[in-house]
């Protein structure tokens, strides 16, 4: 008798399992997405002393759930990541901080790096002579504000592009050497030329070139009229002006801004720059 009572009690919770599995399976195609969940993890024993529709609402109440979390992390800022984690812990909280620390980890070590890199690319311009102007936020060639590089492609260009634009600096200089030298040269010619024409110039028997002084004019008698004194007025006290801000974003070439910049610093403006 009792193995009968066993057998029936078995067959009966099978049967209520089949059916609550197949609703179960129903209610996830009814969801795009959720194809990940699967049965087992609704955790249920299946017991006669809980009907069949009380374990229907729990896996109403458990899909509920997990479709809301999804929602919260289709929201968020790495919805695939955190999709990946939450389908391994199922925590939605977890999932969430999971990714974010991981991704502050990787953003704080890129920019180590990158700030690393600036340094270095920092210190070789100013082996090459450059300086930084804060007005303009660009590195210039002390010689020649022309030939530069933004703060900006110094930050951000990959090291193939700044050392394209390291060859560019290179090639500038030794062009602006090359027309110093030739400039130079002629001066020195001509100066030379000046010098050949000066000792071959005649000289009297003295060895002095006379000069003749033009003749004075002659001088005109002046006459200073008489002026009344004029009733003096009242003095007035000049105050100082007061100190006003006038906010703008200026356009221009390197060699434009760094003269308003020049400009600004002679007449005692005090500026800071509004950003990018």
């Amino acid at each position: 008798l009792r193995d009968k009572v066993s057998s029936v009690e078995i067959k009966i919770r099978k049967g209520k399992e089949e059916k609550v599995k197949r609703y179960f399976n129903e209610l996830i195609s009814s969801y795009k997405g959720l194809d990940f969940v699967k049965y087992e993890d609704m955790k249920m024993t299946m017991l006669l002393s809980i009907s069949e529709k009380k374990y229907k609402e729990h896996c109403n109440e458990v899909v509920s759930e997990i479709v809301e979390d999804v929602k919260l992390i289709k929201s968020s800022e790495f919805p695939l990541e955190m999709m990946e984690e939450y389908k391994i812990n199922r925590n939605v909280s977890l999932a969430i901080r999971t990714v974010r620390e991981r991704k502050e980890k990787i953003r704080l070590a890129a920019e180590k790096v990158k700030l690393e890199r600036s340094i270095k690319r920092q210190e070789k311009l100013t082996d090459y002579a450059f300086k930084y102007d804060t007005f303009t936020k660009t590195y210039c060639w002390v010689r020649d504000i022309n030939i530069n590089i933004s703060n900006e492609d110094v930050e951000n260009l990959s090291d193939k592009d700044f050392e394209k634009e390291i060859t560019m600096i290179q090639t500038a200089q030794k062009a602006k050497a090359d027309e110093e030298n030739r400039e130079a040269v002629l001066m020195a010619q001509q100066t030379k030329q000046a010098e050949n024409i000066k000792n071959t110039t005649s000289l009297d028997e003295n060895g002095i070139i006379e000069s003749t002084p033009p003749a004075p004019e002659p001088q005109k008698e002046v006459v200073i009229p008489v002026v009344s004194k004029p009733l003096s007025a009242p003095i007035r006290v000049k105050k100082a002006e007061p100190i006003r801000i006038a906010e703008f974003r200026a356009y221009g070439t390197v060699t434009v801004l760094h003269s308003i910049g020049d400009w600004m610093k002679s007449k005692g403006i005090k500026y800071e720059n509004l950003g990018d």
